[in-house]
């Protein structure tokens, strides 16, 4: 006993390693699992001594239950260390080697909430799936350091398998992106010898920073609030209502070619004026797709994707043909007609490479547009569903609107950073993307271990974030005493009111140890804020993987909520909003059914 005990000095508290053992749950674990392999070993015997596959099957089984047992042990005596830099302990499973796949197969939500939580608190822990460790980070801590982790980023198979099994790309274009080890950093990983200009992952995601900040983010905008200004005044509603069946479908089918106006020109729509609707079905095809699901099982998912691409070809042959320099061009973005220099410079970058031909161009093509334009489209739709189900937000945005328009202006008129900074329009829209997002963080360190306080993360391991777990923590955000619980939403959790210490994204007993104190001001109006939400309010991810177009994101879905609500009264029909569950691990949450409005245009003011 004394060795057993010296090399595992179990003790919890003043708990003996034999005190511990005794408790009652393991207990009643182990007991139960001894008597029954015993005890139907015994009666196999008995009964039909020629059974020894059954009797061996019921012995393992009641080994697992017994290594469950002891892993339980282990994974509860892990919690109690403290210390820096340690492996998170592994989440039991009483099935093993399977036992984490079945579950999130199973449930998903369930299991996760349920292996990153002890004590009532979010924490970290590891998973094995098939013999590989997956580490689950949750507490603010370690994902707030996580985030801010200057080598850590998302693992290139993933892109590599979005490219090949969502958007098509054949394996002569994949080549390019998987013979690419050198890193998305601008320095290339040690020991590494790709060519500077074949360094993919690199150069792609410089020019995604470049193209949605600055001068190129101000372009962007621009174009996309002149082409959705153009769309709404052409919808066929007058000041009389009129009722509409599915209002998400509606307007964003608006907000999606307006985008795709913006960044690709005018003219790919107007050479295909279908495009639009069967990226839409191309969209509701995607979660099969994302499985692999062959094409002679789900033709129809497969037939409209090929459908995209080649519309896709169609147009690179009309801009060829009219515009031979064009992808070299040094032109401005104010031709609406042609793509934006984002898109030139993306195709010289991939011109005369002899395995990156068309066929997988307009793969890549196809999952930059449906990049840019589905989460998008679905946080502007939930964001613009919240502002106009509630007529009293509805006339509080408007008077937002009105007070920093000049009189006679247009909303085109406002300067986009003024319109991106109106408090409460920000606080919905930080609201929506906290209750409604949907996709994991997936991060690795390819470089060194990753020390992130407590925790550790090891060299090359898959580390995953899940936000909306942390976006729903009820012992970290504000819900007014329970008034406004975290998974209902708040038009207002993000706005501080200077004279109320009730007010903010935080709860206030813990206000004071993450953020300090509220800065005297005696001014009724409302603060935007999200100071103190490090690691806890991560819907764009973090770090060097950060999503590139979040800040265009902001602004396409601020200035479409603005236009639209400055435009039509809406009266939104009695329904159910319910979730598409198929749509977890794409972002954005959507409607699973259509919701029905009644809509007529707003009289001039």
């Amino acid at each position: 006993m004394s060795t057993l005990y010296q090399r595992f000095p179990l003790r919890l508290g003043e708990a003996t390693w034999l005190s511990y053992i005794m408790r009652p749950v393991l207990l009643r674990t182990v007991t139960y699992s001894c008597g029954l392999a015993l005890g139907l070993r015994f009666w196999l015997n008995w009964t039909s001594p020629s059974r020894p596959i059954l009797s061996s099957i019921l012995v393992l089984c009641a080994g697992s239950l017994l290594k469950y047992a002891w892993d339980v042990h282990v994974y509860n005596r892990a919690r109690g260390r403290q210390g820096l830099g340690q492996i998170p302990p592994t989440y039991p499973m009483p099935v093993p080697f399977l036992g984490a796949l079945v579950a999130i197969f199973y449930d998903i939500h369930g299991f996760w909430r349920r292996a990153t939580s002890f004590k009532g608190q979010l924490t970290s822990t590891r998973i094995t799936i098939l013999g590989f460790d997956v580490y689950l980070f949750q507490d603010r801590e370690t994902v707030a350091k996580l985030m801010r982790h200057p080598r850590i980023s998302s693992p290139m198979s993933r892109f590599i398998y979005a490219l090949e099994y969502l958007f098509g790309m054949p394996k002569t274009g994949l080549s390019l992106y998987v013979a690419d080890n050198s890193g998305p950093f601008a320095k290339p990983y040690p020991g590494t010898s790709v060519a500077p200009s074949d360094r993919i992952n690199h150069i792609t995601h410089q020019k995604w920073q470049q193209a949605w900040n600055g001068a190129h983010l101000d372009s962007t905008t621009r174009r996309f609030r002149v082409a959705i200004q153009n769309e709404i005044h052409n919808l066929p509603f007058t000041k009389d209502w009129a009722q509409v069946e599915d209002y998400f479908k509606l307007f964003g089918s608006l907000v999606s070619a307006s985008m795709i106006e913006a960044v690709y020109g005018r003219s790919l729509l107007q050479l295909n004026p279908n495009f639009v609707r069967d990226l839409w079905k191309f969209d509701e095809a995607l979660p099969s797709l994302a499985r692999g699901v062959p094409s002679f099982i789900m033709p129809d998912a497969h037939r409209v994707r090929e459908s995209l691409r080649t519309q896709i070809k169609v147009w690179y042959e009309f801009y060829r043909r009219n515009s031979p320099t064009l992808s070299t061009d040094t032109r401005k973005d104010g031709d609406r007609a042609w793509p934006s220099e984002l898109v030139r410079e993306l195709h010289v970058l991939f011109a005369d490479r002899e395995s990156f031909d068309d066929n997988a161009l307009s793969a890549h093509d196809l999952g930059h547009i449906w990049a840019i334009s589905s989460n998008s489209i679905s946080s502007a739709m939930l964001c613009l569903y919240h502002i106009v189900r509630d007529p009293l937000l509805t006339r509080r945005v408007r008077e937002e609107i009105a007070k920093n328009m000049d009189p006679g202006r247009s909303l085109l008129d406002l300067d986009m950073a003024q319109l991106v900074k109106f408090p409460l329009l920000s606080s919905i829209y930080a609201e929506v993307l906290r209750l409604y997002i949907e996709a994991s963080v997936v991060l690795t360190p390819p470089l060194a271990d990753a020390y992130l306080g407590m925790w550790r993360l090891q060299k090359d391991d898959i580390a995953i974030v899940n936000p909306s777990l942390s976006h729903r923590d009820v012992t970290f955000w504000n819900t007014k005493d329970g008034l406004y619980p975290v998974d209902s939403f708040w038009a207002d959790r993000f706005l501080i009111y200077p004279l109320d210490p009730s007010s903010g994204p935080i709860r206030p007993e813990i206000r004071s140890d993450v953020v300090g104190k509220y800065p005297d001001n005696t001014s009724e109006k409302p603060i935007f804020s999200l100071d103190g939400l490090e690691g806890m309010w991560i819907p764009y991810g973090g770090g060097s993987s950060i999503c590139p177009g979040r800040l265009v994101a902001k602004s396409l879905i601020m200035s479409t909520c603005a236009l639209i609500v400055n435009e039509f009264d809406f009266e939104i029909l009695p329904h159910s909003l319910e979730l598409d569950p198929k749509r977890f691990g794409f972002g954005m949450a959507r409607p699973r059914l259509p919701i029905a409005l009644r809509i007529k245009r707003r009289a001039p003011t």
